[in-house]
């Protein structure tokens, strides 16, 4: 009752989808990476499976990947793909900050991206290199920036209490939460 505008909101129903097992990266905290390898579908494959969802009457996903983005040329043939198709949807996936650009994220905005969920851990460039993150506290801040400015919505998952983590480090990642937040 509180929340009139909810009233207006038409339901809709948003289909889980999985197209990629397993993870490239190799982040040191994570076992992931090494289980069974990694294996994905084409992009065209995707987008079949897409297009017939789509003419089903569904037009939003939720995409179950590891990260959207372990090779920019699938990634960039996957938005392809989606646009030439011209599928009406929106879906929203996993990613990984060391990859991005903002033709990249013009791309995923053109064929219906709506939020990026990124594995961040962390923003110190000591503790991100210690973690084999292989991405820069600057490579950070400027692709959520670019994906942000193309209505990307941005979730961030951080690590914290690392062992050798120091009061500095932490309140770092508070300043940067506070400033990206506003």
């Amino acid at each position: 009752e509180q929340y009139n505008k909810l009233k207006s909101i038409e339901p809709f129903q948003i289909l889980p989808y999985k197209f990629t097992e397993g993870c490239v990266f190799k982040c040191s905290f994570c076992t992931s990476w090494g289980e069974d390898g990694f294996n994905a579908l084409t992009p065209k494959d995707v987008a079949s499976q897409l297009e017939i969802m789509s003419d089903r009457g569904s037009s939003h996903f939720r995409f179950f990947n590891d990260q959207i983005n372990f090779k920019k040329s699938w990634l960039v043939e996957f938005c392809n793909e989606i646009i030439k198709r011209n599928l009406k949807i929106t879906w929203n996936d996993s990613a990984n900050l060391r990859y991005g650009g903002k033709e990249l994220y013009s791309a995923l905005k053109e064929a219906g991206c709506i939020k990026l969920w990124y594995g961040t851990e962390s923003i110190n460039d000591e503790i991100l290199k210690a973690i084999q993150k292989n991405v820069t506290s600057e490579k950070i801040r400027e692709n959520l920036t670019l994906a942000h400015k193309e209505e990307i919505y941005n979730c961030c998952n951080f690590i914290v209490n690392f062992p050798w983590e120091t009061d500095a480090q932490f309140w770092d990642l508070i300043n940067f939460v506070k400033d990206f937040t506003k």
